[in-house]
């Protein structure tokens, strides 16, 4: 895979090879992730990458289980990421504005001072994920899967987390001004430190300190 060119990049869209597949292929590949042959290698591809401190900006890593890895400080700006499995990596300071990770799993990632604004995360699984201090505004959060999530000191001006559910999640010191929650679910959590007012429309603030 050449780190430098001929790469194929999100909104090139170019599909996947490999008949019967609906997805994009791969950046360097000419099949998806579901197609392709060594998916070990190339893993080992990408994150050799990361390690000479290539930017991956636009890449195409949808579907990669990237589960564990370290992504810290990467450059994943407007990178597709859509189904990634990212449980368990370290993302903190990562650039991952205007990324699409629609329906990633997230879960116990570690997003701390990450940069998601204008990212795609609907759908994804953000249980018991640290996102303090990242910024997320202008995001697309709807139906996320946030349960007991650390958001304390995050930025979520004019977020969009419609219908996701935040039950337990702690939001001290978190930026919330003009958040869309509309029919998000809060159960038991704690936005008693978060500053300015979001959209609470139809939301379940059920045992909820605020």
């Amino acid at each position: 895979m050449n780190d430098s060119l001929n790469l194929n990049l999100f909104f090139r869209f170019i599909p996947c090879a490999a008949k019967g597949w609906p997805h994009l292929a791969l950046t360097g590949e000419s099949v998806c992730w579901e197609a392709l042959d060594d998916r070990a290698a190339y893993k080992r591809k990408v994150l050799g990458a990361l390690r000479r401190s290539c930017s991956l900006a636009g890449w195409i890593l949808a579907g990669v289980d990237f589960s564990g890895e370290d992504f810290r400080g990467a450059d994943l700006f407007s990178a597709c990421l859509a189904r990634c499995d990212f449980s368990r990596a370290d993302l903190s300071g990562a650039n991952l504005s205007h990324a699409h990770l629609e329906a990633a799993i997230l879960r116990e990632a570690n997003l701390a001072e990450a940069n998601l604004e204008f990212a795609i995360l609907g759908r994804a699984d953000l249980r018991r994920a640290n996102l303090a201090g990242a910024r997320l505004q202008r995001s697309n959060l709807v139906g996320v899967l946030a349960q007991e999530a650390d958001c304390s000191r995050a930025m979520f001006y004019y977020s969009r987390p419609g219908n996701a559910d935040f039950s337990r999640s702690v939001f001290y010191g978190a930026d919330i001004t003009r958040a869309i929650f509309r029919r998000a679910r809060l159960i038991g959590a704690d936005l008693s430190g978060a500053i300015g007012t979001a959209n609470f429309e139809n939301a379940d603030l059920t045992g909820a300190k605020r």
